[in-house]
């Protein structure tokens, strides 16, 4: 497999057409996920850990929940806690940060439960010997 995609018959992009909607979001590394009409994603402002949801079609804001972090771990410079990209079984929506754990929200941005986990140790740790 070489990460390429043999799918034929996608929609093409027009000139002029390219976005349905565009808006400025906290900092946060997180790949977004759509659902039938939402977009999830994380972020993070300071010691704000940040959970926003989308709606697919206009892009306004229909939730956004945000925990204060207690600590923080030292992470590779390339990633941020707000890195990890969120799931969702089309209904809930499931959030991991590193200097928290995993935390489940309802449809309605309600938090469902909390898993404190971690701490993290995000640097792989070599010891290369001399031949």
């Amino acid at each position: 497999m070489d990460g390429v995609s043999e799918t034929t018959g996608l929609p093409g992009v027009r000139r002029g057409k390219e976005l349905s909607w565009r808006r400025e979001i906290p900092f946060g590394r997180s790949s977004p996920i759509v659902t039938k009409d939402r977009v999830f994603l994380t972020a993070i402002d300071g010691d704000k850990l940040i959970t926003l949801s989308l709606d697919r079609i206009t892009g306004k804001t229909v939730w956004r929940r945000e925990i204060i972090r207690t600590h923080a771990h030292k992470v590779f410079k390339g990633n941020d806690t707000a890195t990890p990209t969120p799931a969702t079984d089309g209904a809930n929506v499931y959030v991991f940060f590193p200097d928290l754990g995993l935390v489940s929200y309802g449809s309605d941005g309600n938090e469902r439960w909390r898993s404190p986990l971690g701490p993290f140790d995000s640097f792989l740790r070599c010891r290369c010997l001399a031949h």
